[in-house]
């Protein structure tokens, strides 16, 4: 069930809980978690799986995984993955950006708010 709030400037801000009972997130609870399984539409993160070209892994708005290579455009939202200093962005077709930087402790790339 969506919560949101509607400020009074602006969109609506919602949130969406979601419970993984298949293909769980394996995450870090000390750094963003509402439980083992729970995700929410507030997390996303990038999973670099290596390779040439960079081919990584995004988790973002309590979904599943969706698997991206640098570069081309998405399919299935017409997103555009780019390499920027210090980590990643993408470009949703509405041209609205969410960056990604790269974490210290772990192979995940998370989002830089």
């Amino acid at each position: 069930m969506p919560l949101w709030w509607n400020p009074g400037t602006g969109g609506r801000i919602a949130l969406q809980l979601s419970y993984c009972q298949r293909g769980a997130i394996i995450a870090d609870p000390t750094i963003f978690g509402l439980g083992p399984n729970w995700c929410c539409s507030f997390r996303a993160f990038l999973l670099d799986l290596g390779g040439s070209p960079d081919l990584l892994r995004v988790h973002r708005g309590g979904a599943g995984w969706i698997t991206c290579t640098n570069g081309p455009t998405q399919y299935r939202d017409g997103s555009i993955l780019i390499s920027i200093t210090g980590g990643y962005q993408i470009e949703y077709a509405n041209h609205q950006p969410s960056r990604f930087a790269r974490s210290q402790e772990t192979q995940h790339i998370r989002i830089n708010l």
